[in-house]
């Protein structure tokens, strides 16, 4: 029996002992024998008592704690990160994914981790001195179906100023690097860096062969302005056709591969659908 009912059972209340004086000795009860009750007595039956209801507590039950999310999946603090954006309807449109200042063994690897998980096909945007550095990269984005770019030899944001015989030679050897690294392969396009797009720089790439790549949706996260920031920026900025700028060298980008991470989902569920830029 539990405790608590033990507690409030009670047993049966003996006789009150007698204060007679025996008459003989041959009468004389035991020490702490009771007297006995009239010979014909029922003995009392014991009490009954009531069940005791559970203490009464004025705060209610505790709600079950929800299980921990394993560290390590990005879920929740991703749910987090973005809850509250809006996502505007895509109704079936097309947005294309670019990354600049690459290749770097850091996060280009994650990116195309998760463009792989995803079946998605971007354009990569080299730097002459990284392709040199991590030619393995390059061959990796080609044989995953991405397309490359070149972005120059050294990303020097001030070639315009340095006369088109400079700026020649930053495309050309540029396109060197990539072709050196992956042999055969077709580079499309040329991305001038900081997209200050002089008639020297165009005459440059044309002399190259290559077309011009510009973007229409930069959220500015090689500054590394937080997740949700740059976030919002793709966002506020999307439209159908639109080409988002991103980075996966030059720096820390772990900003970047966390958003990737969420658009890649958020985006087709949102009606867009990820494509190539258009030639």
């Amino acid at each position: 029996m539990p405790l608590w009912q033990e507690a409030f059972s009670a047993a049966p209340t003996p006789a009150a002992p007698s204060t007679a004086l025996p008459s003989a000795p041959a009468a004389t009860a035991p020490a702490g024998a009771t007297a006995p009750a009239a010979a014909t007595a029922t003995p009392a039956a014991p009490a009954v008592s009531a069940t005791p209801a559970p203490p009464v507590t004025s705060a209610p039950p505790a709600a079950p704690q929800a299980p921990a999310v394993p560290e390590g999946t990005g879920v929740p603090a991703g749910m987090r990160t973005f809850a509250g954006l809006r996502v505007p309807p895509g109704h079936g449109a097309s947005v294309s994914l670019t990354f600049d200042d690459g290749p770097a063994p850091a996060y280009t690897t994650k990116v195309l981790a998760l463009l792989a998980s995803h079946r998605v096909t971007a354009v990569f945007c080299l730097v002459g001195t990284q392709v040199a550095a991590h030619p393995q990269l390059v061959r990796a984005e080609h044989a995953a179906g991405h397309l490359l770019c070149d972005h120059s030899r050294d990303h020097d944001l001030t070639m315009t100023t340095k006369g088109a015989a400079y700026v020649t030679a930053e495309v050309d050897d540029g396109i060197a690097a990539v072709r050196r690294a992956a042999p055969g392969v077709p580079v499309p396009y040329y991305r001038q860096p900081g997209g200050e797009w002089t008639p020297e720089v165009l005459s440059a790439a044309s002399a190259a062969g290559l077309r011009p790549l510009r973007w229409s949706v930069d959220p500015r996260d090689w500054s590394r302005p937080g997740e949700r920031a740059i976030a919002s920026r793709v966002l506020e900025q999307l439209r159908p056709g639109g080409v988002v700028l991103m980075h996966d060298g030059g720096g820390d980008r772990s900003e970047t591969v966390a958003v990737l991470t969420w658009l890649l989902d958020a985006l087709p569920q949102a009606g867009w659908h990820f494509t190539l830029p258009a030639a």
